[in-house]
């Protein structure tokens, strides 16, 4: 942690100050919330952002660190991390949606059945719950991730979504062929079918 030195008019970025804001980001604040969080205006927070960017961009280029800009420097490199690692958590729960391989949830039935003396008796059961492939998901990280491509134009978006629909819809079929021991690419329909027209040929 650097060691604030007041030169000229005290800073407020504080220890307490700055280890708010960073937690705060962690949690995946923006900028406008952070700096309502420890009573400063946005425009100070951004201002002591750029301080710390400037001093960064003096040291990669050799020179010495300014010793009233230390502060600043530390500040904005945990905040940037503190970003990154944010939105790396979210984008591994987006990639779990997408995939289907989101935590099963718990989910408690209670059903109230008489005793016979007048009373009632309740039954508890607990079943989880799957998630399954979420495709509204994939669409909405392609095209935040990928505008140029995913995100401008409707028509796009539309088409995969229909190609994700589809796709989902193929696979719950082949789920259901493969429990009802049916080969691969062979529809109930079509298998009831050739046997009707193989008993009228017979």
């Amino acid at each position: 942690m650097a060691r604030i030195v007041q030169i000229g008019r005290p800073t407020k970025l504080t220890e307490e100050v700055a280890n708010r804001i960073v937690a705060a980001v962690a949690r995946g604040l923006n900028r406008q919330r952070c700096a309502d969080l420890v009573s400063i205006s946005e425009r100070q927070l951004k201002e002591w952002l750029a301080r710390g960017r400037r001093e960064s961009k003096r040291l990669d280029l050799g020179k010495k660190p300014i010793e009233r800009e230390t502060i600043y420097f530390d500040f904005e490199t945990r905040v940037r991390e503190a970003e990154g690692q944010y939105h790396l958590q979210a984008v591994g729960v987006v990639s779990d949606a997408i995939a289907g391989n989101l935590p099963p949830r718990k989910l408690i039935k209670r059903t109230e059945k008489p005793d016979g003396n007048g009373g009632k008796l309740v039954e508890t059961s607990t079943t989880l719950e799957t998630s399954a492939p979420c495709w509204q998901a994939a669409i909405r990280f392609l095209a935040a991730k990928y505008p140029e491509i995913y995100g401008s134009s409707k028509n796009q978006i539309k088409d995969l979504k229909a190609m994700i629909s589809d796709l989902l819809v193929r696979i719950a079929q082949l789920e259901g062929q493969r429990v009802a021991g049916n080969p691969p690419g062979v529809e109930r329909g079509e298998k009831k079918t050739k046997s009707t027209s193989d008993r009228k040929q017979t």
